[in-house]
């Protein structure tokens, strides 16, 4: 429901210090569940990844390899490509190969595993 407050100078004071209340109170509760996410991340690996996947995204996680890396990048259009280069010009020394990050990630019993990618 929409609610019409009366511009004297205290009621609109009022609902916006109530909005302010409740946004901080949101982002708090938010604060503390991407908390709770992080440090089960950090304590349970790539575990914890596959149970967010399959609780939020009804999927099992996938691992990508270079090849497929490669070959998302060459099918990307030339404008996205020339796009994300400009902006990476910003940052000197920036190759190409910031473009496919080796976001490599230790796997109990199989070593270093690639990108990860959720549902």
């Amino acid at each position: 429901m929409i609610s019409i407050i009366k511009a004297d100078g205290t009621s609109e004071v009022r609902q916006l210090e109530a909005m302010r209340a409740r946004a901080a109170q949101k982002n708090a509760d938010i604060e503390l569940a991407v908390s709770a996410v992080m440090q089960n991340i950090k304590e349970n690996g790539l575990s914890a990844v596959r149970d967010y996947s399959r609780q939020f995204d009804h999927r099992e996680p996938y691992e990508l390899t270079r090849a497929q890396l490669e070959e998302a990048y060459r099918s990307c259009p030339a404008e996205l490509i020339a796009a994300h280069g400009a902006r990476r010009g910003q940052y000197p020394g920036l190759q190409r190969e910031a473009a496919l990050p080796d976001h490599g990630v230790d796997l109990p019993g199989r070593g270093q595993g690639g990108p990860f990618v959720r549902g």
